[in-house]
């Protein structure tokens, strides 16, 4: 993720809240310590805070992934799955990217890699 111009962040605010309406700013600054509040903006409504994903907003994807502040694992993986972004070093890895990295380590062949099936082919 880039940074941002003044300008272009007032329109990335907007867009925001045009998918988040009735949404604000959250007013409580308690647990954003994790690595993971620098990829999402922190909003809430009626008490119920939540983190959305600033890549999904810069892609001007039509969902935006949010996930509950208390849920953050879930936006790790978000982060991992549907944009690649991996924890900094020394900070928790997301069990997605965990998982990727083991079968990337992994040097046991698959049974797909075995009888050579295409694994995009549910037919094989």
């Amino acid at each position: 993720m880039s940074a941002t111009q003044p300008g272009q962040q007032q329109h990335l605010e907007d867009r925001l809240f045009h998918h988040f309406r009735g949404w604000a700013w959250s007013e409580c600054a308690r647990d954003t310590s994790s690595w993971l509040w620098d990829f999402g903006y922190d909003i809430q409504r009626h008490g119920l805070r939540k983190w959305a994903c600033k890549d999904c907003i810069l892609g001007n994807r039509p969902i935006i992934a949010s996930f509950t502040s208390s849920g953050l694992q879930n936006a790790a993986n978000h982060l991992w799955c549907e944009h690649k972004t991996p924890a900094p070093e020394g900070e928790k890895k997301s069990t997605a990217q965990l998982k990727s990295e083991c079968v990337l380590k992994s040097n046991q062949p698959t049974i797909a890699s075995v009888l050579k099936l295409d694994v995009n082919k549910p037919t094989e």
